[in-house]
């Protein structure tokens, strides 16, 4: 078995595996952290592309909230991860794939369980290759911080 750090480099794209991108924007979300669905594919695309990658087709939500995952494409895209047609998905940061932490771990989860590949390319502060258990600790971290933000905002 290959391991990250092959997979980083190349070496197990060269066997077939189904990359595929996901993009959501919701047309109410902070402008300040706003970026439009075409900027998202190009981010996703360039990351795929200097890695010798090739995504094989997007799955994109646009005008669809993040809180929720009953989203058509992202459903579509879910089912398909757990049926083994996709291999990896990419997308351009952790909130894109959703703003429920707690669904997101989850979701991180299983992702872990069936051996599939989730790629937060801008996460990290610019570090593209997030690995699962690093976002396990991004999320949990933003977590804590939101939970300690909601407690201060109650009392």
């Amino acid at each position: 078995m290959l391991t990250w750090k092959q997979a980083i480099s190349g070496e197990i794209w060269r066997i077939k595996w189904q990359l595929y991108g996901y993009c959501r924007l919701s047309r109410d979300e902070d402008k300040e952290n706003y970026a439009s669905i075409e900027e998202q594919k190009r981010i996703i695309q360039d990351y795929a592309v200097s890695r010798n990658w090739t995504i094989s087709d997007f799955y994109i939500d646009d005008n669809v909230s993040g809180y929720t995952f009953n989203r058509p494409a992202f459903s579509k895209m879910i089912e398909k991860v757990k049926g083994g047609k996709i291999d990896v998905v990419i997308a351009k940061d952790l909130s894109r794939i959703g703003r429920h932490n707690g669904r997101v771990l989850v979701l991180i989860d299983e992702f872990q369980n069936i051996q599939k590949n989730l790629i937060l390319v801008s996460e990290m502060g610019g570090t593209y290759d997030v690995l699962m258990k690093d976002m396990l600790k991004i999320v949990q971290e933003k977590l804590e911080i939101t939970c300690i933000l909601n407690k201060k905002q109650e009392d």
